[in-house]
């Protein structure tokens, strides 16, 4: 049960496909239950077709789809003889999933990512979703297990209530067969003339005040100094852009930034492929949901021997092993993001080995094969 799946994008959407797609694989049955979108009769029938999973979708409205998504589980519940709810989400297929727990004794388990887990009353979303924070611990403890994406997310549960001996972390993975390294280069540097003989600082994110872009943007007249040769490279779309081009035009940085917008899939391998660093300096901003519950996007760029350089908070010291993959700074801090970035550029044994030490991780312990497996022995405990 998610509030996000494909052909939808973004971090709900992919978590929950490749938990599915992995679970085909060792043989489970799935049933997806997802809102209605765009594009996606085709897709459905595809899944079906490809893995026989079944997907059924509700409203996307908000109340409708609520409703819709008890009546969808427990009509599969009798017609499939569900053994198991995994809601992707805690709120509100968690609360869903507590409600087909008690009227039909299914046990459930609950994943959680970081930000649904804190009071935020910047959106109506978010203020509706705070309204319900007083029930985790009623709902979570009783799930069979919660599954937080990171150690940070976990503490953060906890606190809110939930029973230590069910809260387990599975950190986010990612597919090494879609981000890997590859020696086909400069693709992109002759579509986009402005990085042809640079050396490029990525980072693929949403557009958001958090994401800590305009630290980066603060920090390159020092990067600039010692090495001229950088394009600062932005990759992904939101509300935050105008202020950030704001920041790149008062800096005079229109030639050494790059907006390249949302870039298709099939591109994200070339860039992390074509960049030097991967930088994406996170902050947690306290009083709000605004935080990075893991950093996906800094195992792709592991996958694909990439070094990463990430703001220390939330859940990014599990994606940044600090002086293993990558290494953490303060998020607040654009003159230590400075430093570290230069002292990268002036390294290529330092990227080197950050960047293999990455993929070498991401093939041991975090491709979705391997945490689905570790998931696939609580699944069985549950039935």
């Amino acid at each position: 049960m998610a509030t996000g799946f494909p052909p939808q994008k973004g971090g709900i959407p992919t978590y929950t496909w490749e938990i599915c797609k992995q679970l085909c694989g060792l043989g489970y049955a799935i049933i997806v239950l997802a809102p209605k979108q765009k594009e996606a009769r085709s897709f459905d029938r595809y899944l079906m077709n490809r893995y026989g999973i079944r997907v059924y979708r509700v409203s996307a409205r908000y109340g409708s789809r609520e409703v819709q998504f008890f009546i969808y589980g427990l009509y599969c519940r009798f017609k499939y003889k569900v053994s198991l709810v995994f809601a992707t989400i805690w709120f509100p297929c968690g609360i869903i999933a507590f409600m087909l727990s008690k009227l039909c004794s299914l046990p459930y388990v609950i994943a959680v990512h970081a930000y649904e887990v804190f009071a935020s009353r910047d959106t109506q979303r978010n203020r509706i979703r705070t309204r319900f924070l007083p029930l985790i611990p009623r709902i979570f403890n009783r799930a069979y297990r919660i599954f937080c994406v990171s150690h940070f997310t976990r503490r953060r549960v906890i606190a809110c209530g939930a029973r230590e001996d069910k809260v387990q972390v599975f950190l986010n993975g990612v597919d090494p067969l879609r981000y890997y390294p590859t020696e086909c280069k400069n693709g992109l540097r002759r579509r986009y003339p402005g990085l042809e003989g640079k050396r490029i600082l990525i980072t693929v994110a949403e557009l958001v005040d958090y994401k800590g872009q305009d630290t980066v943007l603060k920090a390159l007249p020092a990067i600039l100094a010692k090495h001229p040769d950088i394009v600062y490279a932005i990759i992904g779309e939101g509300v935050y852009k105008s202020r950030l081009k704001e920041l790149t035009e008062t800096a005079h940085l229109q030639n050494q930034v790059l907006f390249v917008g949302k870039a298709p899939d099939e591109e994200l391998n070339e860039w992390y492929n074509e960049a030097d660093i991967y930088v994406m300096p996170s902050r947690f901003k306290p009083g709000t949901a605004d935080v990075e519950g893991f950093g996906i996007s800094f195992v792709e760029a592991n996958a694909c021997n990439l070094p990463c350089i990430g703001g220390n908070s939330g859940g990014v010291p599990d994606a940044v092993l600090h002086k293993v993959t990558g290494e953490l700074v303060d998020p607040e801090n654009a003159d230590e993001l400075a430093d570290t970035i230069i002292r990268f550029l002036d390294s290529e044994r330092l990227r080197r080995m950050y960047g293999e030490n990455g993929r070498k991780r991401v093939e041991q312990e975090l491709s979705w094969e391997a945490i689905v497996k570790r998931m696939a022995g609580v699944f069985n405990e549950a039935f």
